[in-house]
């Protein structure tokens, strides 16, 4: 049997939860990232970047790569909040400290 047969042969014996398991943790690049959650390549990139919490990836020569299960907990930690569990009036009370304090 060539090695090309072996290893389809190998592959259709795959489990599904493997596959599936795989598939999450699998490498994307910026094109297939960019199909995947619907926004340019331009966001991508400034996410990559950014000074503040930047997703996660790595540099393989001129591609660059990123963990899908790494880019699903990113921007799960990125969720907003609903407004009503976000205390308005004691953000504006630290602020108008810090401003009245700085005085």
């Amino acid at each position: 049997m060539t090695a090309r047969k072996q290893f389809w042969a190998t592959r259709s014996t795959m489990s599904t939860s493997t596959e599936n398991s795989a598939s999450m943790d699998r490498w994307l690049d910026l094109r297939r990232l960019r199909e995947y959650v619907a926004v340019s390549e331009r966001t991508l990139r400034s996410w990559i970047h950014s000074p503040v919490d930047p997703l996660p990836a790595a540099r393989v020569g001129a591609k660059i790569l990123v963990r899908r299960s790494e880019f699903d907990g990113w921007l799960q930690r990125h969720k907003i909040k609903p407004l009503e569990t976000v205390d308005v009036n004691g953000i504006v009370r630290e602020v108008l400290e810090a401003v009245t304090d700085g005085r």
